[in-house]
């Protein structure tokens, strides 16, 4: 693959990434578990969406504690035809706020 075409792929998947972030910091689960209907494998996409509301369910009342950031970044990209394949890694971390209790 050209250099070009390697440098158009990973700026799409980067700013996909940066949607998936402010999606969840934006508590938008219907974006975010879009992003998981679309992917290959009905089971699999099946099981990680339901993840997904199931995390936003379980967390949601329970924003007023602190705040989520979640964050990913791309390592690894390759082309082979029209589908692209990344690999990478994923942060998700955890800020109590005033209402959270103490420890």
């Amino acid at each position: 693959m050209a250099d070009k075409e390697l440098e158009i792929v990973r700026t799409v998947i980067d700013a996909h990434n940066s949607d998936l972030a402010r999606w969840y910091a934006a508590g938008d689960i219907d974006a975010v578990a879009a992003v998981f209907a679309r992917m290959p494998g009905r089971c699999y996409r099946t099981h990680l969406r339901w993840l997904v509301v199931r995390q936003f369910e379980d967390f949601g009342p329970r924003r007023s504690l602190g705040r989520w950031q979640f964050s990913l970044e791309s390592q690894h990209a390759e082309v082979s035809g029209s589908l692209a394949i990344e690999r990478g890694k994923y942060r998700l971390q955890f800020t109590a706020g005033p209402a959270a209790p103490p420890g």
